[in-house]
C-alpha cells in the first residue's frame, strides 16, 4: 500500500491548483481511454457533453457533483454536503446510479469493488482539466456498470518549460478553509506536474465535520514515437456521519435541521492510486497502448454510537472495509482508408483482480464473541472487445463493436463464536454421560460462501450523418449489464442474477458558428433482472435481488451553449426521464422527472467576470417506496448561486454565495426521513500563478 501520510505531508505548501483561469495548452496524457469517448464529436452515435479546464473556472461549483449536475439528466444523489457519500446519477437509475454509471479518472476506473461506488471527494475540481461525459453507451469499451453513462476525467498534467504554477486559498461559512496548489516544470523530454490540497470543514450539520488532504504526482516521458506516464494519487479524510433526520424536525426549523441523533458517528478514508502507461505509436502500423492501475483504500468507520455503553465498548463496534485491487489494459488501435473513406479498428484487452474486507463491529484485536463478523471475497474479470468506426461516403459514419468477457467471485462471510469440543462424561447425579465441552477458544467460524461465474456481452451500432458542417444527425442501439457486487451477493436471494438491458436512442448536435451550440436527444432504455435492494415476496426479507418488472425509461435531453454578446455566454439545459416499473407504472424511487440548469456569465469592465447560475430538480418518490403509495413525495426544489471574479494581473479575487435564496431542501430521503442539505453559504478566495 502506498502510504499517504509520506504523499500528502512531503508535498510543499507552494505546490497547489486553483480555480483561476490558467494556460489551456496543458498536455493531456496519450491514453486511448482516456479520450475514447470523444474521439470526434462529429462521428460519435450517442450524446456527449464536454465540460473544459474554462468551464470548470467559470463555474459556481465547489464540487465536482455540483459541475456535473449543470447536465441534463444529470443528478446527484448526496447524503451529507458536497460530495461526500455522494454519487452521479444519468437517465434516472435511482439509488444504484453509484453501480450503474461508470467514471474514469486518466482511464483507470474510479468506481470500487463494492457498493461505495465511486469516492467524488478524491478527485478535487482543481485537478481537472477536462471531463466528457457519454450517456447511454460504452459497455463495449467499459463492460460492467456503464449502463446510464461514462463520465471520463482527465487531470491536468505537468507541461514543459520553466517552472510554474498557481495556489489558491478559500474561507467560508461554517468555517469553512481550503488551499490548493498546482505546479509544474518540463526539461527536453520529460514533464513532471505536483498538486495538493488541504480541506476543512465544520459543515452543516453538527457532527459535520471534515477534514481531508489530496496530493499528486505525475511524470510524462516523450520520446520520439512512445510516450509513457506515472501518476499517483492520495487521498485522506475524516468526517462526522450526521445521518437523517425526521420530517418533523425537517420542517421545524434550521436548528432542528442541522441536529443528529449520531454525534460520535464517522468514517475515515485512506485512498490511494498508481496508475502507469505507455504509447506507442508505429504510423502506418497502428497505436499500442499499455495501462495499469493500482488502488489500495481503508476506510474504518462508526455507526451507532450508544452514549449508555463505554468508550471501549463503541470501539468494539467500529468497522472498517478494505480493498485492493489492480486493473490493466491492452489497446490497439489502426486508422486506415478504404477508398476516400477513413476507417478505425480498435481491439482491446481488459482485466481486473481485487480484494475485499469488510469487517462489522469490530476488527483487529477489537472483536467480540457473538457480535463481529466479517466479509471477504476477490473479484476477477477479463474481457477483449472490437470495435470499427467506418466512414461509408456522402457524411455517413457506422459504428458497431462487441465486447465478450468472464465475471467471478467467491464471497465469503464469517462470524466471532466461542468454539469448543466436546467430550462424553460420567456425571452422577443424573447417573448419565453427557457431553462436556472441554478446550473452549474464541475464533472466527466460516457460516456462508458463494462462488459465482458470469458470461458478460454487451455490444452496439449507430449510424450518425455529418453532410453539413454544422449539422450531426445520429442514432443508435447498446446493449448494457451488471454484475452483483460483492456486498450484495452476500445479502441476496437465491436466484440473484446479473441485469442485462438495451439503449436506443436518436439525436442531433447543430453548431452552425463559433458561438452557439446546440444539441437534442431522445432515448428509450430497457433493463431486464434489474438489481435494487428490497423485500423478497417469498421469505419477507429485506435482500438485494432482481425487480421482478422490467424496469422502462424513456427521455429528452436539450443542451445550448451560446455567446450571445462578446461579454454574455449562456448555458443551458433540459432533462425529462419517465422512469417506470412496467408491469405496474410506478415511477423508480429518487428519481426526479425534470431536471433544468442555466447559466450567465457577464465580463465587466475592468477584469470583473459575474456569474449567476441556477438548477432544478423536479419531485421524486421517497426511496423505500417501492409502489408510490408509502410516503410523500420529496418536493422540488430550485437552488441558485453567483459568484464575482476579479483578476488583478496575475491574481483573481472570487467571493461567492451558495443557495442563494436559502432553500430548504433535501435531496435523498428514506421510510419520511430527509438529510437536510446546507442553506445560504458564503465564501472567498484568493489565488494568484507564477
Amino acid at each position: 500500500m502506498l502510504n499517504s501520510k509520506i504523499w500528502l505531508w512531503a508535498m510543499p505548501l507552494a505546490l497547489t491548483t486553483l480555480p483561476a483561469h490558467g494556460d489551456d495548452t496543458v498536455l493531456n496524457p496519450i491514453v486511448v481511454t482516456a479520450k475514447e469517448i470523444g474521439d470526434s464529436m462529429g462521428t460519435t452515435p450517442h450524446t456527449v457533453s464536454v465540460i473544459t479546464r474554462k468551464d470548470i473556472e467559470a463555474s459556481t461549483a465547489q464540487t465536482l457533483g455540483e459541475l456535473l449536475t449543470s447536465l441534463p439528466n444529470v443528478h446527484l444523489h448526496s447524503l451529507f454536503e458536497g460530495d461526500r457519500r455522494a454519487s452521479i446519477d444519468i437517465r434516472g437509475m435511482g439509488d444504484t446510479a453509484l453501480s450503474n454509471v461508470v467514471i474514469l479518472v486518466d482511464g483507470v476506473r474510479l468506481n470500487e469493488i463494492d457498493m461505495s461506488g465511486s469516492d467524488l471527494t478524491t478527485v478535487p475540481l482543481a485537478q481537472i482539466e477536462r471531463i466528457e461525459i457519454l450517456r447511454g453507451g460504452g459497455a463495449v469499451r467499459h463492460g460492467d456498470g456503464a449502463v446510464g453513462g461514462v463520465i471520463d476525467i482527465r487531470t491536468r498534467g505537468g507541461r514543459g518549460g520553466n517552472p510554474h504554477g498557481d495556489v489558491a486559498f478559500k474561507m467560508g461559512s461554517d468555517k469553512l478553509r481550503e488551499l490548493q496548489a498546482q505546479a509544474g516544470a518540463g526539461v527536453g523530454a520529460l514533464r513532471i506536474g505536483a498538486t495538493y490540497r488541504r480541506f476543512q470543514s465544520n459543515g452543516y450539520r453538527d457532527n459535520g465535520k471534515t477534514d481531508a488532504r489530496d496530493g499528486t504526482l505525475d511524470l510524462r516521458v516523450t520520446l520520439g514515437p512512445v510516450e509513457a506516464w506515472l501518476r499517483g494519487a492520495s487521498h485522506f479524510d475524516h468526517s462526522g456521519l450526521p445521518g437523517p433526520v425526521s420530517r418533523e424536525a425537517f420542517k421545524a426549523g434550521d436548528r432542528e435541521r442541522r441536529s443528529t441523533n449520531a454525534p460520535k458517528d464517522f468514517s475515515e478514508t485512506d485512498d490511494d492510486r498508481l496508475s502507469a502507461g505507455t504509447a506507442l505509436d508505429l504510423g502506418a502500423g497502428g497505436i499500442v497502448e499499455l495501462r495499469a492501475g493500482l488502488r489500495t483504500r481503508r476506510n474504518p468507520y462508526g455507526l451507532g454510537y450508544d452514549p449508555s455503553q463505554s468508550a471501549s465498548a463503541q470501539k468494539n463496534k467500529e468497522s472498517k472495509i478494505e480493498t485492493d485491487h489492480v486493473e490493466y489494459s491492452l489497446l490497439y488501435t489502426l486508422h486506415f482508408n478504404l477508398g476516400r473513406e477513413k476507417q478505425t479498428l480498435r481491439a482491446g484487452y481488459d482485466a481486473l483482480d481485487g480484494d475485499y474486507l469488510r469487517a462489522e463491529n469490530g476488527h483487529g484485536r477489537n472483536v467480540v464473541v457473538d457480535q463481529s463478523k466479517r466479509l471477504e471475497g476477490r473479484v476477477h474479470s477479463k474481457a477483449g472487445y472490437l470495435e470499427l468506426t467506418s466512414g461509408l461516403g456522402a457524411g455517413l459514419t457506422l459504428q458497431g463493436g462487441y465486447r465478450q468477457g468472464r465475471f467471478q467471485t467467491n464471497p465469503r462471510q464469517s462470524e466471532y463464536k466461542k468454539e469448543c469440543d466436546y467430550q462424553p462424561t460420567w456425571v452422577n447425579p443424573p447417573g448419565i454421560w453427557l457431553p462436556v465441552p472441554v478446550n473452549c477458544r474464541d475464533e472466527w467460524k466460516a457460516v456462508a460462501s458463494h462462488r459465482n461465474t458470469w458470461t458478460d456481452r454487451a455490444s452496439t451500432l449507430g449510424l450518425s450523418w455529418h453532410g453539413l458542417p454544422s449539422l450531426t444527425v445520429f442514432a443508435s442501439a447498446s446493449s448494457h449489464f451488471r454484475n452483483p457486487n460483492i456486498d450484495e451477493l452476500m445479502l441476496a436471494s437465491d436466484t440473484l442474477r446479473p441485469q442485462r438491458g438495451l439503449t436506443l436512442e436518436h439525436g442531433l448536435r447543430y453548431h452552425p458558428n463559433a458561438r452557439l451550440q446546440l444539441g437534442a436527444t431522445l432515448f428509450w432504455m430497457r433493463t431486464k433482472d434489474e438489481i435494487y435492494y428490497g423485500e423478497e415476496p417469498s421469505t419477507h426479507q429485506t435482500v438485494n435481488r432482481n425487480y421482478d418488472d422490467i424496469t422502462r425509461r424513456f427521455g429528452i435531453e436539450l443542451e445550448m451553449r451560446w455567446q450571445a454578446h462578446d461579454r454574455v455566454a449562456l448555458r443551458g439545459g433540459f432533462g425529462y426521464v419517465k422512469p417506470i416499473f412496467v408491469g405496474s407504472g410506478a415511477d423508480i424511487p429518487h428519481v426526479p422527472r425534470r431536471t433544468a440548469s442555466a447559466s450567465i456569465d457577464i465580463a465587466l469592465p475592468g477584469q470583473v467576470n459575474w456569474t449567476l447560475a441556477g438548477r432544478y430538480v423536479g419531485s421524486r418518490y421517497d426511496g423505500n417506496d417501492i409502489d408510490n403509495t408509502q410516503y410523500p413525495r420529496l418536493p422540488s426544489y430550485t437552488l441558485l448561486d453567483t459568484a464575482l471574479r476579479v483578476k488583478f494581473g496575475k491574481a483573481q479575487v472570487v467571493l461567492g454565495i451558495s443557495n442563494l435564496t436559502n432553500k430548504v431542501y433535501s435531496a435523498l430521503g428514506y421510510s419520511g426521513s430527509f438529510y437536510p442539505m446546507p442553506g445560504r453559504t458564503f465564501y472567498g478566495a484568493v489565488s494568484g500563478t507564477f
